[in-house]
């Protein structure tokens, strides 16, 4: 994707790897069940995942097709798995993959976070002009990789989404840091244990329409 689509307003670029689903790629132990026994049918999105990817895809007016970039950092061998595993998920189709080319032996590769930001900045001079939206986790480099993605592209990042996945408190506090520094540069650094935060937040922005009412079963009136 060389040009945004017609009526683009904005560009998300998410991790996958425990941001939209849960893979452990961070816990080798957890590996050889995800790459040989576990399969896309097996693996479900974060609740409320489909609902924010979905309406930052249509945007606030519902019609917007913006682009979407997914990176993900798991090793080669899970790459099929994240195939079918989008495949079988309607809302993740909108976007494209971009692999990061990590290894068996290192769930992170030397210098992962710079290879990231690389890959990032490159999308998004690859789409010039629209506002960012960066989407990721606690559990390895992504916060501080978006905060230096901001840093470089002051003016093109509109907010950073961090599924907090650590119950320590030392990272909680490196989070919230984060989030003051980001604020005294008027960019939003919304962190969450689970996605409705983001999808609130994203709502409110008009980054996303209203997600739909959950549905309600009618009143059936009887007859003495």
């Amino acid at each position: 994707m060389r040009t945004a689509p017609a009526g683009a307003r904005h560009l998300s670029i998410s991790d996958i790897d425990d941001t939209i689903v849960p893979t452990g790629v961070a816990n080798k132990p957890k590996m050889p069940w995800r790459l040989y026994f576990a399969n896309g049918e097996g693996h479900r999105p974060f609740p409320g995942m489909d609902t924010l990817l979905r309406g930052l895809h249509a945007g606030g007016n519902g019609t917007a097709r913006n682009p979407i970039f997914y990176l993900s950092r798991s090793p080669w061998g899970i790459y099929p798995l994240l195939q079918d595993f989008f495949n079988r998920h309607d809302p993740l189709r909108h976007g494209a993959v971009a692999r990061l080319g990590i290894s068996w032996h290192h769930t992170l590769p030397r210098r992962a976070a710079d290879h990231k930001n690389r890959m990032i900045g490159n999308v998004m001079q690859a789409l010039p002009g629209l506002p960012t939206v960066l989407i990721g986790d606690s559990g390895q480099h992504d916060p501080e990789v978006y905060a230096d993605v901001v840093r470089r592209f002051l003016d093109r990042v509109c907010v950073v989404y961090i599924r907090n996945l650590s119950l320590s408190s030392q990272r909680s506090e490196e989070l919230n840091d984060m989030r003051d520094l980001l604020a005294a540069e008027s960019i939003d650094f919304v962190i969450s244990s689970d996605t409705q935060g983001f999808v609130t937040h994203a709502t409110e922005q008009s980054l996303m329409p209203p997600p739909p009412e959950p549905r309600t079963a009618p009143d059936v009136q009887t007859t003495p």
